[in-house]
């Protein structure tokens, strides 16, 4: 300190540059932590995105087969037997299609056929 009771400027500098990089890491941690999801009202990862085998819709051994190889169509990456999403043609949706074809009478190939002709060719796994 001076003797006048003040700070010299290059104190306040450091100061000035400390809080403000406590500031940058207290928001930066916030932000990481989910507040900003929170604040912003985004969907929750735990809602209508989750990764519960099967998204409340249990597939029949037909049904998995149909499934296995082909991606949730709603946008995630995750594939449409590990992913329950409940997003507007997600995997919930695209499950329930599975399950009323087969039980319609469709063989494993024409469901699959619909979903690929419903949801485009991109529903199925790169490398297939």
């Amino acid at each position: 300190m001076r003797a006048g009771g003040g700070f010299s400027w290059g104190v306040r500098a450091t100061l000035g540059g400390v809080s403000l990089a406590l500031a940058a890491g207290f928001l930066g941690g916030w932000a990481a932590g989910g507040g900003v999801r929170s604040v912003a009202g985004f969907p929750s990862p735990s809602g209508a995105h989750s990764h519960d085998e099967g998204g409340g819709v249990p597939l029949t051994e037909a049904g998995r087969r149909v499934a296995a190889g082909l991606k949730c169509p709603c946008g995630c990456p995750d594939l449409l037997l590990s992913c329950g999403c409940a997003n507007v043609r997600g995997a919930i949706e695209v499950k329930r299609l599975i399950m009323e074809s087969l039980a319609n009478g469709r063989s494993e190939t024409q469901a699959r056929i619909e979903l690929i002709n419903r949801y485009g060719a991109a529903i199925q796994r790169v490398g297939r």
